[in-house]
Parts: C-alpha cells; structure tokens; sequence
C-alpha cells in the first residue's frame, strides 16, 4: 500500500474553521411546547434550505448562556461526523410567549493557496521598541510647529 491508498481525514472533522452567515429565521408568539420542539423544527428548515440532505443532520450542543430574559444555545449541525454549520438560537421571553431567532452559519474550506495569501497579507507585528519610537515621534511633531487656534506656539 502506498501514500495515496490511506484513507484521507475529512477537512470537517473538526469544529475549528471559518463560519459565515447563510440564512436568518425569526419567530414570534411561540408557546411552550412550540419552543421545546423548535431546536428538531430549524434543523428540518436548515437541512432543507441548505441541500444538506433530509434526516441526515443532527445537532450537537456546545454552548448555553442563560439570562433574567431568556437563553441563547449554540448548536453544530453535523452530517456523520463533519462539522457543516453552526447554529445559534435565541430565545427571548416577551410576556408569557416567546421570540426565537435562528442563525445558520455555514462552514466553509479554505484550502492551503487560501490560508497562505491570507497569512501574506497580514501586517508584520511590531516590537515594543519600533511602537515607542513612532509614539515618541508623532508627540515630538505635534508640539513642534503647532497652529492650532491660528498662531504659532513657541517651544521651549
């Protein structure tokens, strides 16, 4: 067996990547039993609106912040066992029924060429030493030949 006989890892078998808003769903007045069926009723949507194949998504919780005025759950949709999306809900509680609003961020690849000329493009950081010398700079020309207020200051 050679090199290319292994089988290849998925490029979606880990949550890590670069995510981007596809779609948005907004829902008012729902109900109780409405809201506990409603993380089975986006996926439907989101497997539908997406092509990502019915019954074949499922998600998986990753975060929950509760507050006085509701929650929100971050979910990764995922097909098998790739990370294809993320999914954020909103939950908010207006009088005795409930605003729910869903975002769908899908997954996207960047291959290799990608992330090179991204990382190529990125400015060089700076050392300490460099920033305080700009700093030092701009506060010495500043002071140097001022005409604010239309006369010039003398510099001691």
């Amino acid at each position: 067996m050679g090199m290319t006989d292994r089988p290849r890892k998925s490029q979606f078998s880990n949550p890590k990547g670069f995510y981007y808003l596809n779609n948005s769903y907004e829902y008012h007045r729902l109900d109780n039993e409405e809201v506990d069926y409603f993380p089975e009723y986006i996926l439907k949507q989101v497997e539908k609106d997406n092509n990502l194949g019915e019954g074949f998504a499922h998600l998986e919780e990753y975060q929950v912040h509760a507050h006085d005025y509701g929650q929100d759950v971050l979910y990764y949709v995922k097909v098998g066992k790739d990370y294809r999306g993320k999914l954020t809900v909103v939950y908010r509680i207006v009088g005795e029924t409930f605003w729910v609003q869903a975002y769908y961020y899908a997954r996207t690849y960047q291959s290799l060429t990608q992330r090179a000329s991204r990382k190529a493009m990125r400015r060089p950081r700076r050392t300490y030493e460099e920033l305080a010398k700009v700093k030092n700079k701009k506060n010495k020309d500043y002071h140097k030949n001022s005409s604010r207020f239309g006369k010039e200051t003398p510099r001691k």
